[in-house]
């Protein structure tokens, strides 16, 4: 099979289900095919646990819309669109779908995914994991960091992915990675609990994200 390598200042994908293409400004080498797949993974394992609009008392997020929280991404462009439809629709229904706002749905993912290096995750099913439990903990990085500088001792633990990080991951036992980093998500999410206990509602479905 033939890869075919470009360098491109936009980055045109198309998302199945979704009828725009998405534009991320970042110049990148990639290898087409395996890359697109890789996010496509990552992607779809994140809206396996997220619905759509959403805003669940004692949710620390606050409004949520597929994923994206009000309370942690307050200047997301999808918040301007919604505000405008609750201006003419009134407050919306639980898991109520905006197609017009799913395009940028996909362009925060994509975003992200970009900035922070993810897309050098040579594993696409690791890459999956991981980005996940990022977009899903607060402190996830920090975790995700501890449990690969167990392997490598080369981690400066912060809650800041880097490319030293990436690199690590790449290197390291994934194998061995993975069931230290459940282990210690499990017990973030307990730890939650034990400082606020309001949160036990949601302790089911956190869990359904470890070993899904």
């Amino acid at each position: 099979m033939k890869k075919l390598i470009c360098i491109i200042p936009l980055l045109l994908i198309w998302i199945p289900g979704i009828d725009n293409p998405i534009y991320a400004e970042k110049s990148i080498e990639i290898e087409v095919k395996t890359k697109l797949t890789s996010f496509q993974i990552a992607f779809e394992r994140i809206h396996k646990f997220e619905g759509f609009y959403a805003n669940v008392p004692n949710d620390k997020g606050q409004e949520t819309y597929r994923g994206v929280s009000r309370r942690y991404n307050k200047d997301w462009i999808g918040w301007s669109r919604i505000d405008e439809i609750k201006q003419k629709t009134g407050i919306p229904r639980w898991n109520q779908q905006f197609p017009t706002v799913d395009i940028w749905v996909t362009d925060y993912y994509l975003s992200l995914w970009l900035n922070e290096d993810f897309d050098k995750i040579q594993d696409p099913q690791l890459a999956a994991y991981t980005f996940e439990f990022r977009i899903h903990g607060v402190h996830a990085i920090k975790i995700i960091k501890r449990q690969v500088d167990k392997q490598c001792n080369c981690i400066k633990i912060n809650n800041k992915m880097d490319l030293n990080t990436i690199n690590a991951l790449n290197s390291i036992n994934s194998t061995i990675f993975l069931k230290d980093l459940k282990k210690a998500r499990i017990q973030y999410y307990h730890n939650i609990i034990k400082r606020d206990s309001t949160q036990k509602q949601f302790l089911k479905h956190w869990l359904s994200r470890v070993n899904p």
